[in-house]
């Protein structure tokens, strides 16, 4: 027996227990549950320092990985990947300062990469000659900019677990994003279009503050989004992301509407095939004489 009467495996467990990692891997049954290919602890290169680190769940969505089997194969390539970190935490409230969010923010314009974006060197976007649905984003009324994390039982200095998340996420993001850009120069035939949808899962008391008159109120939520940005070394720019901050017991519902959005994202293109073919056909001649996008097919 180790102190205070406990176990050895008793103190381990006890410890485990205040970590993320039994929500990961609850989140990862979830995902899996749910028709995701979950990797765990995925490495990346995070371009700020040059070092490896690891994301907490990068997940390819079924129907993705489907494209590759099909056939005959989509014209249109359609990634739909998700990246999540877990946090858990029984001392801090996560404190969520909100405003109205103006216009539907959809993903972050660093959350999606296109064939046209790739061959233009960022000047162009063909997601931005499109309308894409409305997706989860647009249920939101509010969205946060700032944040707070407040100890529950006294005074103390702030934790920065909502930026070390938020900032992996960002990091992981932008690796992925250089991946695929590098993969796509190669193809300058094939569309390829890309989505990841970033989000943390909270393990604690999760509030929105609402601001007015200098008086605050305070809301329990289960689901806010978080609108972030880092300066990329790789763009030498600003990149902007969108985060779903999410509960744990929300999660399940948070998947039901990350899968809405992908079946309504994929309807998109293929109920609008061969328009979204001639568009991009236009576009990739005036940058690549000769190049017709449509190989894929043939």
């Amino acid at each position: 027996m180790s102190g205070k009467g406990k176990t050895t495996e008793g103190h381990i467990i006890d410890q485990i227990q205040r970590t993320g990692y039994p929500l990961e891997i609850e989140v990862s049954d979830l995902m899996e549950r749910a028709g995701w290919i979950v990797f765990n602890n995925q490495p990346y290169l995070d371009e700020d320092e040059g070092k490896t680190r690891e994301i907490d769940i990068y997940a390819i969505h079924e129907t993705e990985a489907d494209q590759f089997v099909t056939e005959p194969k989509p014209r249109i390539f359609v990634g739909t990947d998700i990246v999540i970190e877990c946090k858990k935490s029984t001392t801090h409230a996560w404190i969520f300062f909100t405003r109205p969010k103006g216009l539907p923010p959809g993903f972050g314009q660093d959350q999606t990469l296109d064939f046209l974006q790739v061959h233009s060197n960022g000047e162009k976007r063909f997601l931005s000659t499109v309308a894409l649905p409305k997706l989860h984003y647009d249920k939101f009324h509010t969205i946060a900019h700032t944040y707070a994390e407040v100890k529950l039982q006294s005074e103390s200095l702030e934790k920065r677990e909502i930026f070390e998340a938020s900032n992996q996420l960002m990091k992981y993001s932008a690796f992925e994003m250089e991946q695929w850009r590098e993969a796509m120069a190669s193809k300058p035939s094939d569309i390829d279009i890309r989505f990841v949808f970033l989000a943390v899962v909270f393990d604690g008391k999760l509030y929105e503050a609402l601001t007015h008159n200098g008086k605050i109120e305070l809301k329990e939520r289960s689901h806010m989004l978080l609108k972030v940005a880092r300066y990329s070394k790789a763009r030498a720019g600003m990149s902007h992301y969108i985060i779903d901050m999410v509960s744990k017991a929300q999660f399940p519902e948070y998947l039901d509407l990350v899968e809405d959005d992908i079946q309504l994202i994929r309807s998109f293109f293929l109920s609008n095939e061969e328009h979204l073919l001639g568009m991009a056909n236009t576009e990739v001649k005036a940058l690549m004489p000769g190049v017709y996008v449509s190989k894929r097919a043939l």
